[in-house]
């Protein structure tokens, strides 16, 4: 709820129940709700979050863009990813752009390849191309 919009309904409530002296369980709610969210707006008013992220991760994730999700090598290069990304690069101290992914792409290709090389040693194998 917005803050601006939980306080007026906030005063409607108090102006309504002020002869009442019984609490309503929805009042109870509504203040429960109140602090929940003076602690979101502090919280916000930081201007920073906390997540959890290692190097490993943050390279997977931009190798899952290129290779599941289909995105350009590019796109490591444009503006809007650095500043998503550029400070999760200075606190890890790593550095992410396009020739890095590049790597890491050719990189677990080969791993790949040599893992299916050793699972398919000795073994008769038929791949038939089907052009249609």
């Amino acid at each position: 709820m917005h803050p601006k919009i939980y306080q007026e309904l906030a005063e409607e409530e108090s102006k309504v129940t002020k002869g009442n002296t019984s609490k309503r369980p929805c009042q109870e709610s509504l203040a429960v709700a109140g602090s929940a969210m003076k602690q979101a707006k502090l919280a916000f008013g930081k201007g920073s979050i906390t997540i959890p992220m290692d190097v490993k991760t943050l390279k997977n994730a931009c190798l899952e863009l290129v290779t599941k999700n289909g995105r350009p090598f590019s796109l490591f290069c444009d503006s809007g990813f650095q500043m998503l990304v550029a400070p999760m690069m200075q606190a890890l101290k790593c550095h992410v752009d396009e020739k890095t992914i590049r790597d890491i792409v050719s990189e677990r290709a080969a791993q790949v390849r040599s893992f299916l090389g050793d699972a398919l040693k000795s073994t008769l194998l038929c791949i038939k191309m089907d052009i249609a």
